[in-house]
């Protein structure tokens, strides 16, 4: 349930800007809710346009690797992910948070 809180909280930050038309949200490939998922709940409370923008993760390993890591699962507060160059689990150096990105009033 705290997707939801979450959502209140990035449509609560948006109304201080002003009458809402649309918001958009980058949440990360490594974020504990899933973008489809984030932008679901942010709909269900919305009074306004939304857009969620998945944004890629960044990882680095103990190999040397830094890049995009290998999703093998992601879904509500569960990621499974490793270095697709050694297949040991990388440091998340992007791409777990959330963030209300922009915001469209009315004039």
């Amino acid at each position: 349930m705290h997707e939801h809180a979450m959502a209140h909280n990035i449509i609560e930050q948006a109304k201080q800007q002003g009458k809402v038309k649309k918001i958009t949200v980058e949440c990360g490939a490594l974020a504990h809710l899933p973008a489809k998922d984030m932008e679901n709940v942010l709909k269900d409370h919305a009074d306004f346009e939304v857009e969620v923008i998945e944004t890629p993760a960044k990882v680095k390993c103990k190999c040397g690797f830094e890049g995009q890591p290998k999703i093998e699962a992601h879904s509500h507060d569960m990621n499974i992910f490793f270095c697709p160059k050694c297949g040991e689990v990388p440091e998340v150096l992007e791409g777990e948070d959330i963030v209300l990105k922009s915001v469209e009033v009315e004039e």
